[in-house]
């Protein structure tokens, strides 16, 4: 039976019930598949990231095919990678080379930054707030200042393109 996600208590409940049925189904598949090991497994409401090392490639379908059958009504896929994944708000790629991860900004292709522009009726304190709290969020998740410095010249760009001004 649905119910309503602005309600108080459906988020929670709806993780708890997801993560009962994940831990069910990655025991039954630990035990199963002595050929991976699973270092880490991250579940933000509806995306999961999962850094495993394993001999096997058909693991990962396994895997899938296992969540897949713990719920008629959640379809699980997936997306694998040696070098680089997107997870929430960014970009984690294995830099091998410097051994180290790099964490870029992740934009989804449907983004069109739509930010409210300079003239917007709103109260001044939001509008003057946009660039603040966009460029925190670049300082929080961008992993080296070369990046952090890209991503603050394409915001730069993108708010003067909704009627920003530069001096603010």
């Amino acid at each position: 039976m649905g119910r309503a996600m602005g309600t108080e208590l459906v988020p929670p409940k709806a993780n708890i019930y997801v993560f009962k049925k994940e831990m069910k189904a990655l025991k039954w598949f630990i035990k199963k598949c002595s050929s991976s090991l699973i270092l880490r497994f991250f579940r933000f409401l509806d995306d999961i990231l999962c850094i495993w090392i394993t001999t096997d490639k058909n693991i990962i379908e396994d895997l899938l095919n296992l969540l897949n059958q713990t719920n008629n009504n959640l379809i699980y896929t997936f997306k694998s990678s040696t070098t680089k994944v997107n997870f929430l708000d960014v970009n984690i790629i294995i830099n091998k080379t410097l051994n180290r991860l790099e964490t870029p900004l992740y934009v989804k292709p449907s983004n069109t930054f739509q930010y409210l522009q300079y003239t917007s009726s709103h109260p001044r304190y939001v509008i003057n707030n946009i660039p603040l709290s966009l460029s925190n969020r670049i300082v929080r998740l961008c992993s080296s200042p070369s990046t952090m410095w890209r991503e603050f010249y394409n915001l730069f760009n993108r708010l003067l393109a909704r009627g920003h001004r530069a001096s603010d």
